[in-house]
């Protein structure tokens, strides 16, 4: 991951941000650990709608369980999000009594990867690259439309 932050930032940005990060994290009680692999989050990414399909048919939260494991795996655990081995045992982590098979069948055979990779065209044609993303919302108020731009710290 610091070889991300070299690329992106150069090499004497990266201690004072890696710094900022850590007491950031430290204030809602992460303790980021940089050195983990950075790899195609596809899998990862379907492992959510997974997660959101199950959400939909049962009520059951295991999206956000499960989005909570993989975070705490990559940033405080340094384990691979983007292998297939990793991302079960963090489902199954997150979720006991998940049926990890259908999780294992979903993942190797690239169930819901066109849906994944049709919003993420959407997001690239609207000008989206990365992360964060500051999105502009528009929201009605007494007849009035009004418009804000940005972002805030989670609630």
């Amino acid at each position: 991951m610091e070889d991300r932050m070299i690329q992106k930032m150069g090499a004497d940005k990266v201690p004072a941000a890696q710094a900022h990060l850590a007491r950031l994290g430290l204030q809602d009680g992460i303790q980021f650990r940089l050195g983990g692999r950075i790899g195609n989050t596809l899998r990862a990414h379907q492992l959510i709608a997974f997660c959101e399909k199950e959400d939909e048919e049962k009520g059951s939260g295991v999206t956000n369980a499960v989005v909570e494991g993989m975070f705490r795996a990559h940033f405080e655990e340094e384990r691979d999000i983007a292998d297939v081995d990793t991302l079960v045992a963090i489902a199954g982590e997150a979720v006991p009594g998940l049926d990890l098979a259908r999780v294992r069948d979903w993942l190797e055979t690239g169930q819901g990867v066109q849906e994944i990779e049709r919003l993420a065209a959407q997001a690239r044609e609207e000008g989206l690259r990365g992360v964060p993303i500051l999105a502009q919302v528009y929201f009605p108020v007494d007849f009035m439309l009004f418009s804000m731009k940005g972002s805030a710290p989670p609630a």
